[in-house]
């Protein structure tokens, strides 16, 4: 905890100052958590990684520009079910 807390804190701020879009300094989170929680069990890298594409993949659809409110909800719902597991 004493190296991994200071090189995320260090990193984020280098990304963040360097003008790193959002969605790249999510990504950057991301990878961190995965190596964070993967470190005493590896396995959990294997739901975390199945969790966020589930939670991806609902995201695109709700944000779908041709999406009718039904495929959004059902979206929202698939959501939320894969994170409450």
């Amino acid at each position: 905890m004493f190296y991994f807390l200071p090189t995320f804190l260090v990193g984020y701020f280098v990304l963040f100052r360097a003008g790193v879009k959002h969605s790249g300094l999510n990504f950057f989170i991301t990878i961190f958590s995965y190596i964070f929680y993967g470190w005493l069990e590896p396995w959990l890298v294997f739901l975390m990684f199945g969790s966020t594409l589930v939670v991806y993949v609902s995201g695109r659809f709700i944000s779908a520009p041709g999406a009718s409110k039904r495929q959004r909800n059902l979206a929202l719902l698939n959501s939320a079910a894969s994170r409450s597991r």
